[in-house]
């Protein structure tokens, strides 16, 4: 079996039916409708990625998630992130049910963090440090 049926027999086998929906390949232009629907998204990652697309659109749409550690490097707010064992993971989920607005407040600094504005003021002040270097 190939890993994605084996996450949806685990899935089938510890949840109720009606608790989750396995919709597989979703088109890019119901991804506003899928993610208006989420309460939280998970991205239980082992290797860390330079970037992940799912989490980008948490990011994008304001929905909350919680991440493993291996994105430990790419946040300041580490308090969606949870170590990968079960306690870390469950006290992670739990704040995250329980108080939402603590992970949607992270996240509006992140995307304010990431706009276009930002990103083009952090490459001018890195461009003027070279300049200054290279002037003395």
């Amino acid at each position: 079996k190939n890993s994605y049926e084996r996450l949806q027999k685990k899935a089938q086998d510890l949840l109720p039916e009606a608790s989750y929906k396995w919709a597989g390949f979703i088109n890019e232009g119901d991804l506003k409708m899928y993610f208006s629907m989420c309460d939280l998204t998970i991205y239980p990652y082992t290797v860390a990625m330079s970037s992940s697309g799912p989490m980008a659109m948490s990011i994008a749409y304001e929905v909350p998630f919680i991440a493993s550690d291996v994105f430990n490097d790419f946040f300041s707010n580490k308090n969606n992130l949870f170590e990968r064992n079960i306690n870390s993971f469950t006290e992670v989920l739990h704040m995250a049910l329980h108080n939402p607005n603590q992970i949607i407040e992270n996240i509006k600094q992140m995307r304010k963090d990431r706009s276009w504005p930002a990103v083009a003021a952090q490459h001018v002040e890195s461009y003027n440090r070279v300049i200054e270097r290279n002037e003395v």
